[in-house]
């Protein structure tokens, strides 16, 4: 509901749940204390440089359009014709907090300093819900949209630095490769970072994109490592004592389960694509969740966030497995009988403790939160339309 006096209004609130308040309780600062509104403010663009994430979004967009139509509502024709700046905040960052442990992440610079942004110079009206093109209502589309690009900020981000962890010092993961896999995880990684870009853009994911087919074969390539974070777990449980070492025979054939022993050598190999399959797959979650809500627009923001949370616990679950799995395998040293086995032995213990060790080293994080747990977008609109997601925090 807007008021006769709202040229001077600089924000407003978006009802992320558009049926489930009756006609006369839309007074935006009860929307935003009972968690139920999407805060949208916006002020003058700095004039310094500003650090942006992704590709430039074109002024037809969806994401331009219905900030635009923000605009247009609050009758805040300044800004239309200005290069502005908009920080959207939704009611709660669950599931970015939720996706930390699912990539392997670290809470650490997750949220940021200071307040929640708003101010008491601030002046908010509740724009209704109203329809958009997609079908959808303002609030919950652009709320779903904030929750794919930032669950993809953070995500890229943790998985880039873990996955470079991983590979330090390890030496065999110069030398095995697995051709076929590595293509399926970075068909994945293209079709997820594509389906993003395009909810954004068009509040859509087009067929050709192939993210169903890229989901299938990460379905595929999961379900497989999950077999040898099973198999290792046996192993593990059989053939390493409570106390004491484990002969470097034992623990080679340990690594390379049913296949030749001289295979242990793809074990660090291995690790990384099980963690990078754990990772695509929440962050897979996210998009097609996303996609899913905008085919049914009466389901809530919060139901999302529920079902979200469940699957998400599941791979943290299995992070946890994989890590725990790791320093089992590095605790006992590594023995030998004879004398030629001695550079593997040692070569094999300091692999194993630099894996466990890299493996558990958790990534900070892009600052997507407020300290009252809130996730925050911020947006660069131009006077032409053409839109730019910001790098979290360059703003501040």
């Amino acid at each position: 509901m807007q008021a006769n006096d709202e040229d001077s209004a600089t924000g407003v609130v978006l009802p992320v749940d558009p049926g489930r308040r009756p006609a006369g309780q839309d007074d935006p600062w009860r929307l935003l204390v009972e968690g139920d509104g999407l805060l949208v403010t916006w002020s003058r663009a700095p004039e310094r440089t500003l650090d942006t994430w992704g590709g430039v979004l074109r002024g037809t967009s969806a994401l331009s359009s219905e900030l635009s139509t923000i605009l247009s509502r609050a009758s805040a024709s300044a800004a239309q014709s200005g290069t502005t700046l908009f920080r959207l905040e939704l009611p709660t960052g669950s599931t970015i907090r939720d996706l930390v442990p699912a990539v392997g992440g670290g809470f650490r610079g997750l949220v940021r300093d200071g307040g929640s942004g708003i101010s008491g110079h601030v002046r908010l009206i509740a724009v209704g819900g109203g329809g958009t093109a997609a079908g959808v209502a303002l609030g919950p589309l652009l709320a779903l949209m904030a929750v794919t690009v930032g669950a993809e900020m953070l995500a890229r981000h943790q998985q880039d630095k873990k996955l470079t962890q991983i590979r330090e010092g390890i030496a065999a993961l110069r030398r095995i490769d697995d051709e076929t896999m590595d293509a399926q995880l970075d068909s994945v990684e293209e079709a997820l970072a594509l389906s993003s870009a395009a909810l954004v853009d068009r509040v859509s994911i087009p067929s050709g994109i192939g993210l169903g087919p890229a989901v299938d074969n990460l379905r595929v390539v999961k379900k497989r490592g999950l077999s040898w974070l099973s198999r290792w777990e046996t192993g593990a449980a059989k053939e390493i004592p409570g106390s004491g070492g484990v002969a470097v025979e034992k623990m080679q054939s340990l690594l390379a389960g049913d296949d030749p022993r001289e295979d242990f050598r793809r074990f660090p190999q291995q690790v990384a694509r099980l963690y990078r399959a754990l990772t695509l797959d929440s962050r897979g979650l996210v998009v097609t969740g996303a996609e899913a809500a905008l085919r049914n627009p009466d389901e809530s923001l919060a139901h999302l966030q529920d079902s979200l949370s469940v699957r998400l616990r599941q791979n943290a679950e299995t992070q946890q497995r994989l890590q725990h799995l790791l320093w089992r395998l590095a605790e006992p040293p590594i023995t030998y009988r004879l004398p030629w086995q001695s550079k593997d032995a040692m070569a094999l213990d300091r692999e194993l403790a630099t894996l466990a060790a890299n493996v558990s080293r958790l990534p900070d994080a892009p600052s997507l939160l407020t300290p009252g747990n809130r996730q925050v977008l911020e947006v660069l609109r131009r006077p032409d339309g053409t839109t730019h997601v910001l790098s979290p925090g360059t703003a501040d």
